[in-house]
């Protein structure tokens, strides 16, 4: 299921690429989106139309189908990293590998 949502592992890096994404599961309305964090917390994050919401690694990941391509990490101690690109660094990755709970959310636009 992973893979259909378009996360991959290439080099020890997170690639996003959601290719195999069935469009109808693109939300067409605002939905909350319920998971649970590494810190075992339940929490909620509010998506709006043509976003999609999932975890990996109970890291949660929002898709955004607009016209820019980038990912925004948010990270537990306040601070934000922008990247133009559709990949996480293998730092980064570690992170959500090893479940570290330094990463709060990935945002990803596409």
């Amino acid at each position: 299921r992973i893979g259909e949502m378009g996360v991959l592992i290439k080099d020890g890096e997170m690639v996003f690429n959601p290719s195999l994404l069935n469009d109808e599961e693109i939300l067409d309305k605002q939905q909350n989106f319920e998971y649970i964090s590494v810190q075992g917390e339940t929490n909620n994050i509010e998506l709006s139309k043509n976003q999609i919401g999932f975890t990996f690694c109970q890291v949660p990941i929002v898709y955004s189908f607009n016209k820019e391509q980038k990912i925004k990490i948010i990270f537990n101690n306040g601070q934000e990293k922008l990247m133009n690109t559709n990949a996480l660094n293998k730092e980064d990755s570690q992170k959500i590998f090893k479940r570290t709970g330094d990463i709060k959310l990935i945002e990803v636009n596409f």
